[in-house]
């Protein structure tokens, strides 16, 4: 624009100066014979008019071309939002599965060897139940955001097996002092799963195709799993096996999320972290016979160890400026959080022989978030 009025006044100027002398014309001296100059004059400023006004306005069409062309489409997730100081609460419901072994309770035999014949292992399967996750976060006006987050599962399984007519049952979680075989066997499992995070987190990049945040922050869990097995028949008069494990731990989580964002609002997302816990454990093994009359065994260990987890999560979002929906699957993996505690030698019947097994959970969610 400026350049372009330079250009005109330069040529208005040249248009006042006379053609012979190069000296500007006095309006109010021009004689008779220089009307038709004096009109050629103004109607060259008229053109020059024009053409100030015809550019000015393909100038400013350009601009808000340009300025249309360059600014993220409004279909895309505004970086205001992600970033927008204020309170932010979620609730994500859960559909997760959980797989774990030691949870064995008998085995049936055809009794075709000399000592366990060919048969089958008989298990606890958890399989799916639901849980939930509810979190509160606010974003201070530099962009950090600081929360709490708390996820609760509680789900309950059993089993039986009886043992076949011309087999045997062998019953593997008896001391073998004891008892060995059963006629019948059922067996229950139960966990109860509570996970509390405070977090810190902060999105480091946010641009129209990616954002990626990092998350770090304190970790508490209570973690409590309990194996019932009642064994009858044979050696056993209603028999009983209680296996209970209680774990507490404190830890420190660290983590990043990575989202892509696509048309409309979505977004496909993915998530990793690790926690690294100090875990306080206390597991019980309690065997009775004749409904509890007749008590065999009756030990507690404590101890204490580090436990390591892993999560993963992967899955497709929507995102407006106050309200966020999300869905997808993960997967949380406890290292060495469950016990099967039991003695395994009946010449010996003091030899304890605890084991740690790993704490899968894994499944589907989905979350509703609202910004305010």
């Amino acid at each position: 624009m400026k350049v372009w009025a330079s250009i005109c006044l330069g040529l208005v100027s040249v248009s006042f100066c006379n053609a012979d002398s190069g000296q500007p014309i006095e309006a109010g001296i021009l004689g008779a014979e220089d009307g038709g100059l004096w009109q050629q004059h103004l109607q060259r400023m008229e053109q020059l008019d024009q053409k100030m006004e015809s550019l000015s306005q393909r100038l400013a069409a350009e601009e808000a071309e340009s300025s249309v062309r360059y600014q993220p489409k409004r279909s895309r997730v505004p970086s205001s939002s992600l970033t927008r100081p204020g309170w932010n609460a979620s609730v994500d419901y859960l559909n997760w599965t959980v797989r774990r072994r030691g949870l064995d309770y008998a085995i049936t035999t055809d009794d075709s060897t000399r000592a366990v014949g060919a048969g089958d292992v008989h298990n606890v399967e958890y399989g799916s139940d639901s849980g939930i996750r509810a979190g509160l976060h606010y974003t201070t006006a530099t962009g950090w955001e600081i929360g709490f987050r708390y996820t609760y599962l509680d789900i309950d399984a059993t089993s039986s097996a009886e043992s076949p007519a011309a087999g045997n049952m062998w019953a593997t979680r008896s001391h073998p002092n004891e008892n060995e075989e059963a006629r019948r066997a059922s067996a229950s499992a139960n966990l109860d799963y509570d996970v509390f995070d405070l977090e810190l987190r902060r999105w480091f990049l946010i641009n129209r195709v990616a954002a990626i945040q990092f998350l770090g922050g304190l970790r508490w869990a209570s973690i409590d799993q309990n194996l019932r097995i009642d064994y009858d028949g044979d050696d056993f008069s209603d028999g009983q096996v209680f296996n209970d494990g209680q774990m507490d731990g404190f830890g420190v989580r660290l983590g990043a999320l990575g989202q892509w964002q696509m048309s409309h609002g979505l977004s496909l997302f993915a998530r990793g972290a690790g926690t690294l816990a100090y875990g306080k454990f206390e597991n019980h093994l309690l065997e009775t016979n004749r409904d509890g009359a007749d008590t065999i065994v009756d030990v507690t260990d404590r101890y204490e160890q580090a436990l390591p987890a892993i999560e993963a999560a992967v899955g497709l979002s929507w995102r407006s400026d106050h309200i966020e929906l999300a869905c997808g699957y993960e997967l949380t993996n406890w290292f060495d959080l469950s016990d099967r505690s039991m003695f395994v030698d009946s010449a010996h019947e003091g030899a304890y022989s605890p084991k740690s097994t790993d704490l899968l959970l894994d499944g589907l969610f989905a979350r509703m978030a609202f910004q305010f």
